[in-house]
């Protein structure tokens, strides 16, 4: 990293890393980054031989430990020296350089992972005995190796075992795999024998577990045997349901644009209706108002009528005028015309009430019919087949009722004459 060379450690800093390399000493910080940088590399190279057995992946786990341990280190150099003032004190600048020597020392011996276990104190006593017959990259693999293997087994009936011997035939056999089982003095039967007892049972738990994994995924396909059909079942439910709903939508529709139909001759039949009552309302007050006039005006007119008959000059008494034919003839004329003006009018006027108030009964029948077809057509249960509609169609839009039958112009004279010389039988 530039600018790391200019970071100057005063005073250096040294490190004992025992047997190999030996010690090491840093003038600056990119010598520290380089050192560290090469300390992962060897990680890396211990991790390709571990990889057959099995512990790839957990040594993987352990060199990405260390390297993060590496990484902290010199971060936490590069910024102590970084932001370090020449007026700070150099007692403290010296203190904390001793503390990351402690902390360096803690992981080039291991005592970082785990030291003060039992298995670590074991490890340190096997480093110890080894001397110099295994190398400093020999020991990393070793405490990689054991770091590994679980104190207190799953399960409870391997509790008894010697973890120690345990621990012996499986570094033992750590060694093999790397191939330096050459400098190491041969572990006794007794370690080995624990080795195998080790072995037999994981196996013997092993194949428990594989009987309870096997348990377990028969249950699970009866399990899932039991959901297909649920969800068989549901599904035919859903389907039946979903086309139910289906065919009520389309019934829905198929009544609404009927009932929208319908709309427009029930409100025409509805104002139809509201005008002919209208109408013939109108109708029976004018009746009433030339009705109740013609009365009066016949009240008023009761004394020419006395006068009609004729009385000629020769017969008549001392009490009474003679009267002209001309006379006569006139007052005949005043009060005749008009008196069958007036009934001609009011027969007009009865004959529009009539009629009106037929047409006003055929309209409101009319609506009725068209209520009672839409709500014949909101009921499924009331569902009207193809000929009941046609009916019902033809009753609604028959031909509109004028008049009533009777209402023919009177007899004259000449029709009641020959009716009555006419014989009988």
């Amino acid at each position: 990293m530039s600018g790391d060379a200019e970071i100057l450690f005063d005073p250096p800093l040294e490190y004992d890393l025992g047997d190999n390399p030996g010690k090491v000493r840093f003038q600056n910080l990119a010598e520290l980054s380089k050192w560290a940088t090469k300390e992962r590399q060897i990680w890396d190279e211990l991790l390709e031989p571990l990889r057959p057995a099995g512990y790839y992946h957990q040594m993987q786990n352990q060199q990405k430990r260390g390297s993060h341990l590496l990484t902290d280190a010199v971060q936490e150099i590069r910024s102590l020296y970084k932001q370090a003032k020449p007026d700070e004190d150099i007692d403290q600048k010296i203190r904390e350089v001793s503390r990351l020597k402690e902390g360096f020392q803690h992981y080039t011996e291991g005592r970082c992972l785990h030291s003060d276990s039992a298995k670590g104190q074991y490890i340190t006593e096997l480093f110890k005995s080894a001397g110099t017959k295994i190398t400093k990259t020999q020991k990393l693999a070793l405490l990689a190796a054991a770091i590994q293997l679980p104190i207190k087994p799953q399960d409870s009936n391997t509790q008894n075992l010697d973890l120690r011997s345990a621990l012996d035939a499986h570094i033992h056999w750590q060694l093999r795999a790397l191939g330096a089982d050459k400098g190491v003095t041969a572990l006794s039967e007794a370690h080995e024998a624990a080795l195998q007892a080790l072995k037999h049972k994981w196996d013997s738990t092993l194949s428990e577990h594989a009987e309870k994994h096997r348990l377990a995924g028969k249950a699970i396909t009866a399990t899932r045997v039991a959901i297909d059909l649920l969800h068989s079942d549901q599904k035919e439910r859903f389907d039946a349901y979903q086309q139910e709903t289906e065919q009520r939508i389309k019934d829905f529709e198929t009544r609404h644009r009927e009932g929208l139909a319908t709309e427009a001759p029930a409100t025409y039949w509805k104002a139809k209706a509201a005008r002919h009552r209208w109408v013939a309302v109108a109708a029976a007050v004018l009746f009433s108002v030339v009705g109740g006039a013609a009365i009066f005006w016949l009240s008023k007119n009761l004394s020419n009528i006395h006068s009609l008959h004729v009385v000629p000059p020769s017969v008549a008494l001392m009490n009474e005028a003679p009267t002209s034919l001309n006379s006569w003839l006139t007052t005949f004329v005043a009060f005749i015309v008009p008196f069958f003006f007036v009934v001609w009018f009011l027969r007009l006027v009865v004959r529009i009430f009539l009629s009106n108030l037929a047409l006003a009964d055929d309209a409101s029948e009319r609506v009725m019919m068209l209520q009672t077809f839409r709500s014949l057509l909101e009921h499924d249960e009331g569902k009207l087949q193809p000929e009941d509609r046609i009916l019902m169609l033809q009753a609604l839009f028959r031909p509109a009722v004028r008049a009533s039958d009777d209402d023919g112009a009177p007899p004259n004279w000449f029709d009641l004459i020959l009716n009555r010389i006419k014989p009988r039988g």
